[in-house]
């Protein structure tokens, strides 16, 4: 007799794929694991959340906020002088790879498919990663 195996992960999905949030407000992802014999479960709860920049958004990795994103800051420019300044409409936005995640000149990105991107702002030849799209990762 043969032994039960248990499924395999092979894809996980976050949602909403893209969104746009404004300084202090929240907006609650969800990741959902697809397996190798078709079933589809949410685990939200079980992986590990990160913000590739948590001065700009951070993103719930503790019990009753897995998965919560608090948006922060716009994109902002430090100076010379230790200013800051808001330079999401004046800097010019690329993203590395437009097939896992577009950005307009506004600023605004929208993830297309699962994959890596980064997306960079630009304004008088100094660049700064604003956002890195990953696939989710599953927590044991």
């Amino acid at each position: 007799m043969e032994e039960a195996r248990a499924p395999i992960l092979l894809a996980i999905t976050v949602t909403p794929a893209s969104s746009r949030l404004a300084v202090g407000d929240t907006l609650q992802f969800r990741a959902t694991g697809r397996f190798s014999d078709g079933s589809r479960r949410d685990m939200t709860q079980t992986v590990q959340w990160a913000s590739s920049n948590s001065s700009v958004a951070t993103i719930g990795n503790a019990s009753g906020s897995l998965g919560l994103v608090t948006g922060l800051a716009a994109g902002i420019g430090t100076f010379s002088d230790s200013t800051t300044q808001d330079i999401t409409a004046v800097a010019a936005w690329s993203s590395s790879n437009t097939g896992v995640a577009a950005i307009n000149q506004t600023g605004l990105a929208v993830g297309i498919q699962a994959g890596q991107a980064n997306v960079t702002a630009t304004l008088a030849g100094i660049s700064g990663s604003a956002l890195t799209v990953t696939e989710a990762i599953a927590r044991d």
